[in-house]
């Protein structure tokens, strides 16, 4: 897997929003701050949703947990109804007083809270790890094997299921590379001796335009090309009188177990 390894590097160094951050300015804090507006599409897609269902109907009542790459607490409140305590790692310290935010209405469970990069969070063993979408990192191996290491019972993956949306890949940028979903980190964690389980979870759903626009504003050079874009595309909708753009996104659950 020697040359797909290379060329996951090269859809990290391409796609990621540090790509966008390093074409247009800013820090990654200003790239934070406007990712509520895409944490807030989740409200209407329902993600994470049945996702965690499936994760907490494998996980053991009592148990430790770290939340890689946690984000603003997405799956905190579910994980919390099983788990004694969670490390909550992230680097953003936007995203991670998003999750404190969040962990603080929550009783019978504690936090710990790391604003750091999985690579330099030292935790010591836990009962189970989990990263959903935290690890678009060049050394992937690296990432998965810290996490196999760190966990006593399992370890849980969550990532997209299938190939992007055409229209965003044409804002990013990513067409003119191989692109990657949970097939990739399937291969990957069979190739180090693992033996995985997978689900897939699906939905359609539409946002309001203006949201959606938000949620991508780092992609968007022209508002008049990207509604036409969307337009070409059909993703255009009118809802109550006003514009929606429809959705369709897949999650893969990957479950290693010990």
């Amino acid at each position: 897997m020697a040359d797909i390894r290379e060329e996951w590097k090269e859809f990290i160094r391409s796609s990621s929003y540090l790509s966008r951050l390093e074409k247009n300015g800013g820090d990654e804090e200003d790239f934070w701050k406007r990712f509520s507006a895409s944490d807030t599409m989740n409200d209407y897609s329902g993600y994470p949703g049945d996702i965690c269902e499936w994760i907490c109907g494998k996980i053991d009542p009592g148990c430790t947990i770290a939340d890689i790459g946690c984000g603003s607490g997405r799956y905190a409140g579910p994980l919390s109804a099983y788990a004694s305590h969670i490390y909550a790692i992230d680097p953003s310290h936007i995203q991670l007083e998003r999750y404190r935010s969040a962990a603080s209405s929550i009783g019978g469970c504690t936090f710990s809270f790391f604003e750091d990069t999985w690579a330099n969070v030292h935790i010591g063993k836990v009962d189970y790890v989990i990263a959903a979408y935290s690890f678009l990192v060049e050394d992937i191996d690296a990432f998965v094997d810290k996490m196999m290491n760190c966990m006593r019972k399992g370890a849980f993956f969550v990532f997209r299921a299938g190939q992007p949306d055409k229209t965003l890949a044409a804002l990013r940028n990513i067409s003119s590379f191989r692109s990657f979903d949970y097939e990739f980190i399937m291969k990957l964690l069979e190739e180090k001796g693992y033996r995985a389980q997978f689900e897939i979870f699906s939905r359609d759903y539409s946002v309001p335009y203006p949201l959606f626009c938000s949620a991508y504003s780092w992609y968007i050079d022209d508002p008049e090309v990207f509604h036409s874009l969307l337009a070409d595309h059909g993703r255009i909708i009118t809802l109550n009188g006003a514009e929606h753009v429809s959705c369709h996104r897949s999650d893969a659950a990957i479950f290693v177990p010990e």
